[in-house]
């Protein structure tokens, strides 16, 4: 069983992380989460609701385990500049050039590792290209 605070803090580090970690899904937890934790600072006892809402994902349930655990505790201090969008060659788009009509990437993809393969459109069967 983990205290309240420890759920908490890994609950703080993984909420910047939620774009990422879900993709679309994100939009709707990250508004749950963030209620949760402006109650926690009030004192509500919101712990439990806390690990409940990020077990609903694979992907937010392993966070916020391996933070419980001690993993992922490495910190990193961002370059300077503008770092609310990542570089252009990170970006990519749907090929069709009147916008996505497949729906899977209306916003785009962004890639986060250089070893990530380039998905595809499914409706144009062509790889998304860069922004």
């Amino acid at each position: 069983m983990h205290e309240p605070k420890d759920i908490l803090q890994a609950a703080q580090a993984i909420r910047p992380q939620l774009d990422e970690l879900l993709g679309t899904a994100a939009k709707t937890m990250a508004p749950q989460l963030d209620k949760l934790l402006a109650q926690a600072e009030t004192g509500q006892a919101v712990a439990d609701n806390i690990i409940e809402l990020l077990s609903e994902h694979d992907a937010t349930r392993q966070a916020m385990n391996a933070r419980l655990a001690g993993e992922e505790t490495k910190s990193y201090s961002p370059l300077g500049g503008d770092s609310s969008k990542p570089p252009a060659t990170s970006e990519y788009l749907c090929p069709d050039k009147s916008g996505c009509t497949c729906e899977k990437y209306p916003t785009g993809w962004d890639r986060h590792n250089i070893e990530e393969p380039i998905p595809t459109c499914p409706k144009l069967n062509q790889p998304l290209i860069p922004n």
